[in-house]
């Protein structure tokens, strides 16, 4: 691929993701079980900063890695129903990753 397609494409990842969490994030009443389980950065947010620094193809299996996080996160949660989770969920856990 040439660089200009590969730039187009990080900006084009990079808005679609700063667009989600400025818009849909607030008012989707849910939470990246990611987050909530490891207290720590939301897929989104992760997935922001991979791209930012590695790019989206270069980072793909970063990519990969956080999305993998948030299915275990999700099947943790799934699995211990006592434990606090409202408001929580996996965009990615039918999906084999």
């Amino acid at each position: 691929m040439t660089n200009s397609i590969i730039k187009a494409g990080n900006y084009t990842v990079l808005q679609v993701i700063e667009g989600y969490q400025r818009y849909l994030s607030p008012i989707k009443g849910f939470k990246c079980a990611a987050g909530h389980v490891y207290g720590d950065t939301t897929c989104s947010a992760a997935i922001k900063a991979i791209v930012k620094s590695q790019g989206i193809v270069q980072g793909l299996p970063a990519i990969q890695n956080q999305l993998k996080r948030c299915q275990t996160a999700a099947r943790q949660l799934a699995a211990n129903p006592g434990q606090p989770q409202a408001g929580v969920f996996c965009c990615v856990l039918p999906i084999p990753l």
